[in-house]
């Protein structure tokens, strides 16, 4: 009979743990931060009639906070790809693929840097 004996694993268990909260905090961080700049970058580039386009451009944030779905939402949130993609009738105007495309570096940046700096402190 050959026994292993490990030694540290209560220690390690406890680091790992540690490390999935602070993942988790510095990531919904991170993911408030970006979700908050492509709303704006959007806002700025929505075309405006009413401005209830405009307005309608929020973010909505999962139960864990680690995504969000941003856009138009509420009652005029269902023309809003008309105005994105055009019809045939209308000329395209995006502003929400554009956001995305302007800040998508700096998300995948900050998700980096967020998981490298929870490692450094777990």
């Amino acid at each position: 009979m050959i026994k292993i004996d490990i030694k540290g694993m209560d220690e390690l268990i406890g680091k790992v743990n540690r490390l999935n909260k602070l993942a988790e905090v510095r990531v919904a961080d991170q993911v408030r931060k970006s979700a908050n700049k492509i709303r704006k970058a959007a806002k700025v580039r929505v075309p405006v009639e009413t401005g209830a386009l405009k307005k309608s451009i929020r973010a909505k944030y999962s139960k864990d906070k680690l995504s969000a779905v941003i856009g138009p939402q509420g009652k005029v949130g269902w023309r809003a790809h008309f105005v994105e993609f055009g019809t045939t009738e209308t000329q395209a105007q995006p502003y929400m693929v554009p956001a995305w495309e302007e800040n998508r570096s700096d998300y995948i940046d900050g998700i980096k840097k967020a998981l490298n700096q929870a490692v450094d402190q777990a």
